[in-house]
């Protein structure tokens, strides 16, 4: 079980899913900033999302979690140049 959607999980894998989180802080918060990106795409306003992006990214960056930091520089080089739908950003 890799990062599935909790909507796609049984009763069973879902406490299994929680207990995997609880002894993983580091996959924990990918999981949570996983969901956090998803949702930017959903934002009806580009202000509201471009404010969410800078928060994603700052909470990315803080995170400790190196391959996270490393993908949120990817995705920022691509939001600088990705034209004016969300999450278009510069950091």
């Amino acid at each position: 079980m890799l990062l599935p959607n909790r909507s796609n999980l049984s009763a069973g894998q879902a406490v299994h899913l929680n207990e995997i989180l609880a002894a993983t802080r580091s996959l924990m918060t990918v999981y949570i900033l996983r969901d956090d990106l998803k949702r930017l795409w959903f934002y009806r306003r580009p202000g509201w999302a471009q404010r969410a992006w800078s928060d994603w990214f700052e909470q990315a960056q803080q995170s400790g979690v190196d391959p996270l930091q490393q993908f949120a520089q990817r995705l920022s080089v691509l939001a600088r140049h990705c034209g004016p739908m969300p999450p278009c950003a510069e950091h």
